[in-house]
């Protein structure tokens, strides 16, 4: 049987060469064990550097809304690339969302759904085995065994290194394809209970402003949240503007605060929860709690649920007379 990798590139290279795809964004191999990086393919030979494993973590979607920007200053435009994604569930949601807010024409974007059965979280290996540069890792019937630079063995769990926001994902095909590869995984659960996530939302008000406010005053103000996330897609954030000037430049815990609130509101009812954030943090920050909250309310207050469906609204772009108001007039 052929191999789901196989697949993708025997894919990606008849989209090459028959000029269907100008472009085909995938992974490929990693200069390290375990890892993977975002590859740009565009001649069909180059198709066959693509792979498809347990470590293609990042939301390729990201790179979408760069693919499609036209220059406003120029009155001809060269007509748009035809681009090809490889997509797990999240990529696949995260182009929805932008074709939806009109970032990518549907039309020119072929989505290749592939199957996904979680990612696994490279550092968490390497701190379970120490040190020890990692060399190898074989995968096999729910068990990683990692091989260091010493010749010894660690036998982990796949469901251990799962990365965080995999073992929490309930929609694990992207929802809406143009081709599919393989046998895509239906929505059937997350495959961990979220117990981090149920103990914040216990706490009241009051803690959990104290929660946010102690895990932000970790934050460098790096920007590398912003650069991972596929709906930060803006020329220019408000937290770069100075008419008016939004937030200031400097650590000030004020400062911090308000760019991640600005930055994740605008997320409302965009975040699919990929994780790419917490993933480009360079100093550990828990985002998803919060941004994770943000995802359950706009489902609990409008139904909605991003990223699966092309027809559907953006919540912050639509009014129901039914909508509840509790959050502006009750507030906790």
């Amino acid at each position: 049987m052929t191999s789901i990798q196989d697949q993708i590139r025997e894919t990606a290279a008849q989209l090459l060469s028959k000029g269907k795809a100008d472009l085909v964004i995938g992974f490929s191999q990693g200069t390290r064990a375990m890892r993977t990086t975002p590859c740009f393919v565009t001649e069909a030979d180059g198709a066959k550097q693509l792979v498809w494993n347990s470590y293609c973590s990042n939301n390729l979607a990201v790179y979408l809304p760069k693919c499609f920007a036209l220059d406003p200053r120029l009155r001809e435009q060269e007509p748009p690339p035809k681009v090809a994604i490889i997509a797990k569930g999240c990529d696949g949601r995260s182009a929805v969302e932008l074709i939806k807010e009109q970032q990518v024409p549907r039309e020119n974007l072929i989505i290749i759904a592939a199957p996904c059965e979680g990612m696994l979280d490279s550092d968490l290996a390497q701190q379970l085995v120490g040190q020890n540069e990692i060399l190898s890792a074989e995968e096999s019937n729910g068990t990683i065994t990692v091989t260091d630079d010493t010749g010894k063995e660690t036998r982990i769990e796949r469901k251990d290194l799962l990365v965080e926001a995999c073992r929490f994902c309930k929609h694990r095909a992207a929802p809406v394809h143009d081709i599919a590869i393989g046998k895509l995984g239906q929505t059937d659960g997350p495959l961990a209970p979220d117990e981090r996530f149920e103990e914040f939302v216990k706490k009241s008000a009051a803690e959990r402003w104290e929660q946010f406010c102690s895990e932000l005053s970790k934050c460098i103000l790096c920007n590398a949240c912003r650069s991972a996330c596929p709906n930060c897609y803006c020329k220019v954030c408000f937290a770069n503007q100075t008419r008016p000037d939004w937030t200031g430049s400097g650590r000030k815990l004020s400062d911090v605060i308000s760019f991640h609130l600005g930055r994740m509101f605008h997320q409302a009812g965009r975040c699919v929860d990929c994780g790419a954030c917490v993933r480009a943090c360079p100093m550990g920050i828990d985002l998803r709690t919060f941004t994770y909250k943000l995802v359950v309310d706009a489902k609990e207050l409008f139904g909605h649920v991003a990223g699966l469906d092309l027809e559907q609204s953006p919540v912050l772009r639509t009014f129901n007379a039914d909508d509840s108001d509790n959050f502006i007039t009750e507030p906790e």
